[in-house]
């Protein structure tokens, strides 16, 4: 289980970093992942699955409040200096910390970013990922010592993300279906195919 777990958060991570580059809803990153390496994703189990696009999309929908946090306890890099790869791990800890309703461990979540840290980030990403999380667990940090003006900001921006969501999925539907259009009209030319680079 530890295994499949791992997988699902490098999913989470790739597809995260996807949309530091893109306008893509969560979802979207997902499905290009999962079409990219269908056949190791496929044999991800479901509740695997779960776990990545819930914890994905809470993850997408709470960003400036998790930036928030983090900004609170990396005293000397603001969460805007620091590497795509480091503060996507350490949005993914603080929410699976905090705001994750499965409860993980903290010893799991500091571990596992960790690890996370070793295969995807820099020289210094994991010493980095291990002090903001271990100053943050120090504190003893919790949704209800939240300030109010961090929970009505983090409401606002929720909403806020939703409707962009929301209009982004219906523009890329749009540009699906003309680009359909265009290659339908096109006799025996090949199908476009988009591939991400993540490196």
């Amino acid at each position: 289980m530890k295994k499949i777990r791992r997988q699902a958060r490098h999913l989470v991570l790739q597809c995260l970093y996807e949309l530091d580059f893109t306008q893509h809803s969560f979802e979207t990153a997902y499905e290009h992942h999962f079409n990219e390496f269908g056949t190791e994703m496929s044999q991800l189990p479901k509740y695997a699955e779960t776990f990545a696009l819930k914890i994905g999309d809470g993850i997408v929908d709470n960003q400036q409040l998790l930036n928030d946090i983090i900004n609170k306890f990396a005293h000397e890099l603001p969460v805007e200096q620091m590497s795509y790869i480091d503060r996507n791990i350490l949005r993914f800890a603080v929410y699976e910390l905090l705001f994750f309703e499965e409860g993980t461990p903290v010893s799991v979540v500091i571990n596992e970013s960790i690890e996370l840290a070793k295969t995807f980030g820099g020289d210094n990403s994991s010493r980095f990922i291990h002090g903001v999380l271990s100053e943050l667990v120090k504190e003893n940090v919790s949704p209800e010592r939240l300030t109010p003006s961090f929970q009505s900001s983090a409401l606002e921006r929720k909403e806020s993300s939703a409707l962009e969501r929301k209009e982004s999925s219906a523009l890329e539907r749009k540009e699906s279906s003309a680009l359909e259009r265009k290659e339908s009209s096109v006799c025996g030319m090949a199908t476009w195919a988009w591939r991400f680079n993540s490196t």
